[in-house]
């Protein structure tokens, strides 16, 4: 005798059983499979077996949070990491990773338009935590009237030991003067600020090159 009664559900984790029913099942029957809903979300760091009883289609897809922590303190979670600041980001399809390499060392430039007029301020920020281990000056013309100087400052005017280079009276155009200051060190993000002082009267473009290094 075939069977009348509607075909039972199939749920992921159903034990096997013989079944109690005297009827045959009928050729066309189905069984009911409920729709699977969005999968979840992949992350965290410990594995779960999970507790649903859909079932997978074959092109589902995971989305993958990855958490990221600054200091050991978790900072949030997402699929994509957007590097800023002294780093290169490269594709390495041969090894199947993207390589990041953190510069070791990293510079910034702080221009005053017109060395004439002084004394003056320029200010800049620290592009890299590190140490401040090199600076140099340089100007685009004849220096003249007398010296140019610059020393470097951070946040709150502390000053920054060991920082002045001058330009002496008369030195040629883009004939660069350099310090190495003691170790001065820096938080990405802080301000630097190069004072220029002196006497020199041409108007010319000023430029010091400060090297940061992890």
């Amino acid at each position: 005798m075939l069977t009348n009664q509607p075909p039972t559900q199939i749920d992921v984790g159903d034990a096997a059983q013989v079944g109690a029913m005297p009827e045959a099942a009928r050729a066309d029957h189905q069984h009911p499979l409920p729709a699977s809903p969005a999968p979840a979300t992949a992350g965290g760091v410990t594995n779960d077996a999970g507790v649903s009883t859909f079932v997978a289609r074959a092109d589902h897809r995971h989305r993958v949070n990855v958490e990221v922590q600054g200091g050991g303190v978790l900072q949030g979670s997402r699929p994509r990491l957007n590097f800023i600041g002294a780093v290169s980001v490269a594709d390495n399809a041969v090894n199947d990773r993207v390589d990041v390499t953190v510069a070791d060392s990293a510079a910034i430039t702080l221009q005053l338009a017109n060395a004439s007029v002084l004394p003056a301020a320029v200010a800049g920020v620290a592009p890299i935590s590190g140490a401040i281990d090199f600076l140099s000056l340089i100007a685009n013309a004849n220096i003249a009237g007398g010296p140019l100087s610059v020393s470097l400052e951070l946040a709150g005017g502390v000053l920054v030991p060991g920082s002045l280079v001058t330009l002496a009276n008369g030195t040629a155009a883009f004939t660069p003067r350099g310090a190495v200051p003691p170790p001065a060190t820096v938080a990405q993000g802080d301000a630097i600020i190069a004072r220029f002082t002196g006497t020199n009267s041409a108007a010319a473009v000023a430029s010091v090159t400060i090297r940061f290094r992890r």
